[in-house]
């Protein structure tokens, strides 16, 4: 079910609207009970989710038996989902636009953080798995569209992988301008991988009208400027220069691959 929320949440974040999508499911051999139990359940999640949001399933590809003596691949859905958009002359991007303009995460926050790319950096383990909640994706989908058809969000990032942060730094480099981020919630508020968000960007003079057609949980996050990215949680304040986040982005290939 992540998969299809993410594919919905990046084919929203753009101006468009889901369509229909395709999967590739990637797993081990479905001869052992234990395998062909995390197939069955992935399966089932999908279409419980692609029912719900009434979204057709008109490709797909299994591979199966991916495994040694040493184990099995991890069990791999990847989702491939088809968007429509009605102007491809409005649709949004996810690079910050403008000095002063308001930053705002939209959707739910819990701390969930089994798999999650800080798990991962620091060796975390357990924890709980993002769930996916349909009418809360339908309902913020919904929403998200329509705030965009009328012009509201200069832009937008969906929040995935690193969690906030991440989003944030990323729309800070794509528009090569800087953010001040304040939160009272604590650091895992930073980092949580939950389903269903999005960072969204505005001109003051709309934040009022935007506020107002939203019923999802809507969280104000700061303004865009500077030359930085500036994050206060509680008592601690974080600041990491445009230069320093570009060398860190484009550096980590090279550093990756030696």
């Amino acid at each position: 079910m992540a998969s299809i929320d993410e594919a919905c949440r990046n084919i929203i974040a753009v101006g468009g609207y889901p369509d229909s999508f395709t999967d590739c499911l990637n797993f081990g051999n479905p001869e052992k009970p234990e395998r062909l139990g995390e197939l069955e359940q992935a399966v089932a999640g999908m279409g419980d989710l692609a029912r719900y949001l009434n979204l057709p399933v008109p490709s797909g590809n299994v591979s199966l038996y991916n495994e040694t003596a040493k184990g099995s691949v991890l069990p791999t859905p990847t989702v491939l989902g088809l968007g429509i958009v009605e102007d491809v002359r409005r649709c949004v991007t996810t690079d910050l636009k403008k000095e002063g303009n308001r930053l705002y995460l939209v959707g739910n926050t819990s701390k969930e953080f089994g798999g999650s790319a800080l798990y991962r950096r620091y060796g975390g383990q357990g924890g709980e798995v993002p769930d996916v909640s349909p009418e809360g994706l339908k309902r913020s989908m919904d929403e998200m569209h329509a705030a965009m058809k009328k012009g509201l969000i200069a832009s937008c990032h969906d929040v995935s992988d690193g969690g906030l942060a991440i989003a944030i730094a990323e729309m800070c480099l794509g528009g090569d301008i800087g953010a001040k981020i304040e939160t009272k919630h604590g650091l895992w508020f930073m980092f949580s991988e939950s389903n269903t968000r999005w960072v969204v960007e505005m001109e003051a003079s709309k934040e009022k009208e935007f506020l107002a057609s939203m019923t999802v949980p809507v969280v104000k996050l700061g303004n865009v400027g500077g030359r930085s990215l500036s994050i206060t949680v509680e008592d601690e304040k974080a600041v990491v220069t445009l230069k320093e986040m570009r060398k860190a982005w484009s550096g980590a290939l090279p550093k990756l691959m030696g």
